[in-house]
């Protein structure tokens, strides 16, 4: 009967196996535990930002941060959080959440292959926190909260691939300019959906109790865009139009280009 020799637990090869795998842990530990606002920092020299936006103070880590941004004369929250590396189908899910005085919007962006990403939102947007941009640019004004229900958004190589969401409006009073003056009336609970369609995206609004549509908007692949408004808008807001149309009738249509092709 021979004796099987030992062999030691620690050799070469486990041992250069023990020392990569607890540098890649260090490493992996390190990049998550970075000080968000030293990166930003270190980068911001390099980050072009738009017009109007300025970041003021960024802090936190690399994954669960936050920053204080004022965008077009708006204070602006953002906070992140980083919920693994693997999710799924998905790499680097990211946790996300947007707010301001009145205004909050959250969700997830994730990574789902090469240059290819998707996100998800939920939440309420204050359309009265932006009376000065919708007034400015002769829009009609709302008063209360748009609710924001399960959008989704798809990209690929920069391209739309997906997009759908839902969103509500409680109802109340509606203003608009008319020639010089200002004429109001009392909307019922809205709704409004937007969907893509191999390129095409559509955007219908119409009452709660109703799913005909009271406007409805797209845009072609092409950048090309059309409005179309319905008599029964009309009839909503009480305003009188001349002639026997039904209330499916188209009564203010335009098309324009807004994008470049494609």
């Amino acid at each position: 009967m021979t004796d099987t020799p030992e062999s030691p637990f620690l050799r070469p090869g486990k041992v250069v196996l023990l020392t990569l795998l607890g540098l890649v842990v260090y490493l992996v530990a390190l990049v998550f535990w970075i000080p968000a606002g030293w990166v930003w920092h270190l980068s911001r020299d390099s980050v072009p930002l738009p017009p109007g936006v300025a970041v003021e103070q960024v802090s936190g880590q690399l994954w669960n941060g936050a920053l204080q941004a004022r965008v077009m004369g708006h204070s602006l929250q953002v906070g992140w959080h980083i919920d693994g590396l693997i999710d799924e189908d998905a790499y680097l899910p990211v946790g996300w959440r947007v707010q301001t005085s009145k205004s909050s919007l959250q969700g997830e962006v994730r990574l789902t292959g090469v240059n290819a990403m998707a996100l998800s939102a939920d939440g309420h947007i204050n359309i009265s926190e932006f009376s000065r941009e919708i007034q400015r640019s002769g829009g009609a004004m709302i008063e209360g909260n748009v609710n924001v229900n399960s959008l989704s958004l798809a990209m690929t190589d920069g391209s739309l691939t997906q997009l759908n969401g839902r969103a509500s409006w409680p109802g109340g009073q509606v203003t608009w300019p008319m020639g010089g003056s200002t004429q109001s009336a009392v909307l019922p609970a809205m709704q409004a959906s937007v969907d893509e369609r191999q390129g095409r995206i559509d955007l219908q609004i119409s009452s709660a109790d109703s799913p005909d549509p009271v406007i409805s908007a797209n845009l072609q692949p092409d950048g090309m865009a059309q409005i179309q408004v319905f008599r029964r808008m009309l009839d909503l807001v009480n305003q009188p139009w001349s002639g026997n149309a039904a209330p499916g009738d188209v009564v203010f249509s335009v098309r324009q280009r807004v994008m470049p092709a494609g």
